[in-house]
């Protein structure tokens, strides 16, 4: 825990400006990233494609953790309450969004609103330990437990995002 309060303090030190040019600088990277063309009839592989769904998880909760830090600060902690977190992931997912409906002009790249859910779910767990850090009463038995909780539900996230289209019929 006093690792990841040690990094989060660090973050915190950061001018505002320079913390909207690192989260302007990683939705750029995302955007680079979601217009590298796909590759045809490639066959599936099912652990790569789970990592690559999985990978969302992470890459969105970033995104979400570079805009907490152009919020409104109390103890020099990020505030996390009220309408604050619903903003930060409703912009996050906006974003995923608009990435995604990118992915139609790129070949051999397709948009899934089950990305969307993954990128939703690895910001708001993101967010969740943010806010988790931020309390007084935060032990480290909380935070792994949180931490734990996370990695389960970004995990089960990128399956659903990996398996639900053959359920549907839809393959890779």
């Amino acid at each position: 825990m006093r690792l990841l309060l040690a990094v989060g303090r660090g973050l915190l030190a950061l001018p505002r400006p320079l913390a909207a040019v690192l989260l302007l600088s990683w939705m750029g990277l995302i955007w680079l990233a979601s217009a590298q063309e796909g590759v045809p009839d490639a066959p599936f592989d099912p652990f790569f494609a789970f990592v690559y769904n999985l990978g969302h998880a992470p890459l969105f909760g970033l995104l979400g953790l570079w805009a907490t830090l152009l919020l409104p600060r109390r103890d020099g902690w990020p505030v996390l309450e009220g309408r604050a977190p619903l903003a930060v992931l409703a912009s996050v997912v906006a974003w995923g969004a608009l990435d995604e409906l990118h992915q139609l002009f790129v070949s051999h790249r397709d948009p899934s609103i089950l990305d969307l859910v993954t990128d939703a779910v690895g910001t708001a767990c993101t967010l969740s330990v943010i806010a988790y850090l931020g309390r007084a009463g935060a032990s480290d038995g909380g935070l792994r437990r949180r931490l734990g909780v996370g990695v389960l539900l970004c995990a089960l996230a990128g399956a659903i995002s990996t398996w639900l289209p053959f359920l549907w019929g839809g393959g890779g």
